[in-house]
């Protein structure tokens, strides 16, 4: 259940860019891109308690929330209006 989140990624994400936003294509390589670097940036120091059996399960149910509040938000984009959206996917840390 938790890698259906990469066909969202790699496919529902670029269709919905290209079809119902007014932002260019190359900002779904530019999404692909960030998911990269952030992956190789954080697996390993988010995975190191994840040695043994019970501290993995926790770190699987935990990505699994956070993934699933991922997909509520992202399923919410559909019904704010497009600068408040805009602001919260691009706005600087």
């Amino acid at each position: 259940m938790l890698s259906l989140h990469w066909v969202a990624l790699t496919l529902v994400l670029p269709l919905w860019v290209v079809t119902h936003t007014d932002a260019p294509p190359v900002t779904v390589s530019a999404v692909l891109l960030v998911n990269t670097v952030l992956t190789v940036l954080f697996a390993v120091r988010l995975t190191r308690a994840a040695r043994h059996a019970l501290p993995a399960a926790a770190t699987m149910r935990r990505a699994g929330l956070v993934l699933a509040a991922g997909m509520l938000l992202w399923a919410a984009t559909g019904v704010v209006p497009t600068a408040p959206r805009s602001s919260c996917c691009w706005a600087p840390p």
